[in-house]
């Protein structure tokens, strides 16, 4: 299902951030804010893996701006 696959790719980005600099690369290839949207689910495994994700993601400064202009914070 969607929900699984999203679920599986966010928690590869969760793990490939902690290499090399795949925060920065991530953030440059404009992929943090559509997984800011993958907390419209409502499968709770999707939010755990993307919560994970956004942790690490968050650990580079231009990441969390990206965040916040995505809406990550109600």
């Amino acid at each position: 299902t969607t929900d699984k696959l999203r679920r599986h790719l966010a928690e590869a980005i969760a793990r490939c951030c902690n290499w090399g600099n795949n925060r920065i690369a991530f953030g440059k290839e404009r992929a943090v804010a559509p997984l800011v949207r993958y907390l419209k689910s409502k499968d709770e495994n999707v939010h755990r893996s993307t919560a994970r994700a956004l942790f690490q993601l968050s650990k580079n400064p231009e990441n969390c701006i990206t965040m916040h202009e995505a809406g990550v914070v109600k």
